[in-house]
């Protein structure tokens, strides 16, 4: 797992970072796992990323959401990407809550990551394919935190009052 905060996307962004993936053919899974990587060598831009937590200021997950690239993803929800596009709904609260939302965390998990995590969940992946356990490493992280931004899966303990972000 690699941690930034949102002022990289912003930064990335503003000062010419590497164009986004979505711009260029997508590598299989297949290409992916003849690659080794560590994590030191694993560029924000690279597709290994798959999974990200967005937290708020007291490190309380607020929105988990997967994606082929999670940066391109994750600068989609403010809207930087595409001048004609509204920020998401996420992306609209951390804007609202800037300059203080610059240092919130975002949990970035590469697809190696999600697999074993799913591995040791269940203890094997469940039909063998990869993509279905990303989607279970995320409904997994959304039943266990239980993200308010996140409306497609049940809710253990959801407030119908949209959170205050908490200071660190």
């Amino acid at each position: 797992m690699k941690t930034i905060t949102w002022k990289v996307i912003f930064d990335d962004f503003e000062f010419g970072g590497q164009e986004p993936l979505g711009y260029q053919s997508w590598p299989t899974d297949e290409e992916l796992d003849a690659v080794e990587s560590s994590e030191e060598d694993i560029s924000l831009y690279s597709a290994e990323y798959r999974v990200y937590v967005i937290r708020d200021g007291a490190g309380t997950p607020i929105y988990i959401g997967q994606s082929r690239n999670a940066i391109e993803r994750l600068q989609n929800h403010l809207a930087l990407l595409h001048q004609s596009a509204k920020p998401s709904e996420v992306g609209a609260y951390i804007l609202q809550h800037l300059p203080l939302s610059f240092e919130w965390q975002i949990d970035l998990y590469t697809r190696e990551e999600c697999l074993l995590a799913t591995r040791r969940q269940v203890g094997c992946v469940l039909d063998g394919t990869q993509k279905k356990s990303i989607d279970d490493f995320e409904r997994h992280l959304i039943w266990e935190f239980s993200p308010w931004f996140n409306r497609t899966e049940p809710q253990k303990n959801r407030s119908p009052i949209m959170p205050t972000p908490r200071p660190w």
